[in-house]
């Protein structure tokens, strides 16, 4: 996760997003390659969609009993209510975020990736005020 955060989300040496990673490491057995694209597209997202922001995205790593969540949370447009049943669906782009570049698929891929590694993607979200994005993943603790 650290070399993912240092390898895309620094510019000139100043970061982009606040990180908060455990002091302990965890060896964990997935596709790294899926899970690195489901990350980089939440985090890149929470970029992009908070560009007047005064407050950097903060991205967690959380360990718990069987599982971790990787929590990525922006101050940024935030998603209309009743437009957020449809955020992981191919094609959608949020009425506020036109004026962004974007094709709609990123999320619906997130989605995809996710499911496939047998996790969870969860989101909560207020226009006008910031989304958070969590991914929950199991495994399984060395003995």
């Amino acid at each position: 996760m650290k070399t993912l955060i240092e390898d895309y989300f620094t510019v000139a040496d100043i970061p982009q997003i606040e990180v908060n990673l455990p002091t302990d490491d965890k060896i964990i057995e997935t596709d790294a390659s899926l899970l690195s694209h489901a990350v980089k597209n939440i985090i890149e997202n929470a970029i992009k969609y908070s560009p007047d922001s005064t407050e950097k995205p903060i991205l967690d790593l959380i360990f718990e009993k069987n599982k971790f969540e990787i929590i990525v949370k922006d101050f940024g447009l935030g998603i209309p209510k009743e437009e957020q049943k449809h955020i992981f669906n191919s094609f959608f782009r949020a009425k506020n975020v036109s004026n962004i570049k974007g094709t709609g698929l990123g999320l619906n891929i997130v989605h995809e990736f996710v499911k496939k590694l047998g996790g969870k993607v969860s989101f909560s979200s207020k226009e006008g005020v910031g989304t958070t994005f969590i991914i929950s993943m199991p495994y399984q603790e060395e003995k």
